[in-house]
């Protein structure tokens, strides 16, 4: 191989090399903020609507910075994370077979690609009212008082299902007894486990309502 090509050669893999390490940027997430709110029924016939205020949807939103390792911030042409998963949990006081127990209620969302472009992102978990009738114990008023009582907590997992970012729904500076929390509730047998019970937006009535502000949810069975 001669002196020019060699160089060109040289300069290729350089190149390569380059566009490879930008291309796949490591995802950050942080700044993450979790919100536990209920939300009421809206009944619509005959052209009204009513508000069925004991019939209520939980919600879990949660906001975050997306990021990617390298960047320079905002940015009009960021690198991206695809398929990222959300897993939304909480644990609920409920009763189950005449008992009181706690439920550790969970579902999940994966976003088809989200840019990491250092601005504000968001996406909600819902518990639907069937739910919360069936597993919440006598007495819950589902208000934004007990609301402010519920933990929560929303996991990140890149598409090779690695751990980037969690977040808890407690007390300011009780994220450390929540985290212990949800680890015991995994393993406890006295925890009720309900999967796939909170569900992601396209699942809900919520699922046009500011379309266009959220990212885009990855269609089921698609790869």
């Amino acid at each position: 191989m001669n002196a020019k090509a060699l160089l060109l050669f040289t300069a290729l893999l350089v190149f390569t090399g380059v566009f490879t390490s930008y291309a796949q940027g490591v995802p950050v997430i942080k700044d993450v903020e979790v919100k536990v709110t209920f939300e009421p029924t809206c009944l619509a016939a005959n052209g009204s609507s009513t508000i069925k205020a004991d019939s209520r949807w939980m919600l879990i939103t949660v906001t975050y910075l997306a990021e990617t390792k390298g960047s320079s911030g905002k940015s009009s042409n960021p690198d991206w994370i695809d398929n990222l998963t959300l897993k939304f949990e909480t644990l609920l006081p409920a009763i189950y077979q005449g008992k009181d127990v706690y439920s550790l209620m969970s579902g999940k969302v994966v976003l088809w690609a989200v840019p990491g472009d250092g601005e504000r992102h968001k996406e909600v978990g819902f518990i639907p009212p069937q739910v919360l009738k069936r597993y919440a114990r006598p007495g819950m008023k589902f208000s934004s008082t007990e609301a402010k009582n519920i933990e929560a907590r929303v996991s990140f997992y890149n598409k090779d299902q690695q751990l980037l970012g969690r977040a808890y729904a407690t007390r300011k500076g009780a994220e450390k007894e929540a985290a212990a929390r949800f680890s015991r509730a995994e393993t406890e047998l006295g925890v009720l486990k309900l999967e796939d019970v909170i569900l992601s937006r396209d699942k809900t009535p919520w699922a046009v309502v500011d379309f266009d502000f959220y990212d885009l949810i990855k269609a089921e069975g698609s790869k």
